[in-house]
């Protein structure tokens, strides 16, 4: 689950398309996009006209693919991110914002579906430059693992730092360290913990965690990482340009907005 987003190319617009493999008649034009309309939808819906709208459907969704230099009549269109790099992207900004980065927030969906203007697109352009020069040197903490070297999580509060769920047990970690909480009460926190799998119930992975001061806890899907094993630290550093997610896919789509004309579409 994630964000996805595209913006339409100029060809339709321009009429540098050719003849649709469909009839007119029962085409529109919706987020930029030409679709077979359908008009089956209600508690009464005709079963054949709608297997023929879905086989004109198919029709022209084959004929979008090459009926331009663009496929599908997108200029550009990528997964954003998934829901945990939206939301740590926007952390980022509410972090940086001092007034001048609120409409970036804005325009970043907590939902699929919506649009971005030409003009706000060009605006945030330049907001992502700001982002950038106010998070790049700043000190954040991450969960790294230590056997790779990777910084694998970055720490933000949207979630109170939690990661994993089972049942009324919660784990994850901030800059005090990895906790595991059952209900509000907090049984379990270290600086340093290896994850290890110790078995299984049913499909669910048991996991335990061993902290560096020798204190144990064993759960049912409480690890990180898919549950593997990892030796994890919460650490420290500076930021880098390569830690604010979705940026460089941003900028692409804001982009292609202003050298369009054309929205943003995000779904």
């Amino acid at each position: 689950m994630g964000l996805d987003a595209y913006v339409p190319c100029r060809c339709l617009a321009d009429g540098l398309i050719g003849e649709p493999p469909v009839d007119w008649a029962l085409l529109e034009i919706d987020e930029g996009l030409l679709r077979v309309r359908d008009d089956t939808d209600g508690p009464d819906v005709d079963r054949e006209a709608y297997n023929e709208l879905r086989k004109l459907d198919g029709i022209l969704e084959k004929w979008k693919r090459s009926c331009c230099p663009h496929p599908g009549l997108k200029l550009y269109s990528d997964r954003v991110g998934n829901w945990s790099g939206v939301r740590t992207f926007q952390f980022y900004v509410q972090c940086f914002d001092h007034g001048e980065l609120s409409l970036l927030n804005d325009l970043i969906p907590n939902a699929n579906g919506g649009s971005v203007e030409p003009h706000q697109s060009a605006q945030a352009l330049g907001m992502l430059d700001q982002l950038l020069r106010a998070a790049v040197g700043q000190v954040a903490w991450f969960m790294s693992d230590s056997r790779t070297g990777d910084d694998v999580y970055p720490y933000h509060p949207t979630y109170g730092g939690i990661l994993a769920l089972s049942q009324d047990v919660r784990s994850g970690f901030d800059p005090e360290g990895v906790f595991v909480r059952e209900g509000d009460v907090e049984v379990f926190r270290a600086m340093r913990v290896e994850q290890r799998i110790v078995g299984h119930s049913g499909k669910r992975p048991i996991v335990r965690f061993t902290a560096d001061n020798g204190e144990v806890y064993t759960s049912t899907g409480i690890g990180f990482g898919r549950n593997e094993e990892h030796d994890w630290q919460v650490v420290s550093r500076p930021l880098t340009a390569e830690d604010i997610p979705c940026v460089d896919v941003l900028r692409r789509l804001f982009q292609a907005s202003v050298e369009t004309g054309n929205p943003v579409y995000w779904y």
